[in-house]
C-alpha cells in the first residue's frame, strides 16, 4: 500500500512540475516584443480590424470614444506592407501595489513598408494581476517618418501616452 501512495505522490509531483513549466514563458524580452510586433504588423498589413482590436486592452477600448473609427483612420494612414524593420528600442516598467502587479513594455519601432516609412510607439501591458481586461495595448502612436521632427531619438509620440490610436503626433516640448 505504501508503494501505491509513493507512486501517486511521485506522479502528482511530476504533473505539478510539468504544469508549472508549461506556464512559464521562456522567451527573451526581445522575442516577446518581436512576437507582439509581428502580430500588430500582420493586422496592419492585412487591414484586419478584428485582429487589430484583439491587441488592445478591452478595459482601455471601453473608455475610448470612436475607437472603431480611429482604426479605420489608421488603416487609411498606413500604406503598403511591412518589409524588414530597421530600429527598435524598448523599455519595461513594472508597477506593484498591495492589490495588483502590472508590467508594461514601452516600445518604439521604425518600420519600412512598400510605400512609406513609419515610426511607432506603444504602451503595451502584458500583465495586470487583478484585471485581465487591462492586458494589451493602452496607447499606440504612429507617424510617417517624414513628419517626425526628431529622427535622432526613438519615437515617443507626443509624450502623453494618450489611450487609443494617435496618428501624426510629435513631442513639442516645453513652450515658453
Amino acid at each position: 500500500m505504501k508503494k501505491i501512495y509513493k507512486f501517486v505522490l511521485v506522479v502528482l509531483l511530476f504533473s505539478l512540475i510539468f504544469f508549472l513549466f508549461g506556464c512559464i514563458d521562456f522567451r527573451s524580452e526581445d522575442e516577446i516584443v518581436d512576437d507582439m510586433m509581428m502580430e500588430l504588423i500582420s493586422a496592419l498589413d492585412n487591414k484586419d480590424k478584428e485582429e487589430f482590436k484583439l491587441l488592445f486592452a478591452n478595459g482601455m477600448i471601453s473608455e475610448i470614444e470612436s475607437f472603431d473609427e480611429s482604426i479605420d483612420e489608421l488603416f487609411e494612414y498606413y500604406q503598403g506592407t511591412c518589409i524588414p524593420r530597421q530600429l527598435k528600442t524598448k523599455g519595461q516598467e513594472r508597477d506593484k501595489h498591495c492589490d495588483y502587479q502590472a508590467n508594461w513594455y514601452v516600445i518604439s519601432y521604425d518600420i519600412i513598408t512598400t510605400e512609406n516609412s513609419y515610426r511607432m510607439f506603444f504602451y503595451w501591458c502584458t500583465e495586470y494581476t487583478t484585471n485581465s481586461d487591462m492586458i494589451g495595448i493602452w496607447s499606440f502612436y504612429i507617424i510617417n517618418s517624414l513628419e517626425d521632427t526628431n529622427l535622432n531619438s526613438p519615437y515617443g509620440g507626443d509624450g502623453l501616452r494618450t489611450p487609443g490610436i494617435n496618428i501624426g503626433k510629435v513631442f513639442i516640448g516645453d513652450e515658453e
